[in-house]
């Protein structure tokens, strides 16, 4: 999740670039660019970056080797308002409709 304090603008990104990636390698967690106000881009750490694919490669293998159960996997830490723009169903991976009220109830 991204806090307040991770979020900034583009300009001050561009104006302060040394100081956002030791901040970035120190924490380890994103940061969020805003343009004209609106949120545009989010930058991280190679490390970070690859920890979080690290972590994708091993639940997805966990997934279709039938290590994970099927009724308990989901991705926690997408935020709901993001999951209903990209149509994740909340309520069970499998659904063929993929948008997130078919399987809310």
């Amino acid at each position: 999740m991204i806090r307040s304090e991770d979020i900034t603008s583009l300009t001050d990104f561009a104006k302060n670039t040394r100081v956002h990636i030791k901040r970035l390698k120190r924490t380890g967690r994103p940061e969020l660019l805003t343009v004209n106000g609106k949120a545009e881009v989010v930058v991280q750490s190679a490390t970070a970056y690859q920890s979080l694919i690290e972590s994708m490669e091993k639940l997805t293998r966990e997934r279709y080797e039938g290590n994970t159960d099927e009724t308990n996997f989901a991705l926690v830490t997408l935020p709901d308002s993001l999951a209903q723009r990209v149509g994740v169903c909340a309520a069970r991976s499998g659904c063929r409709y993929r948008h997130p009220t078919h399987c809310a109830g």
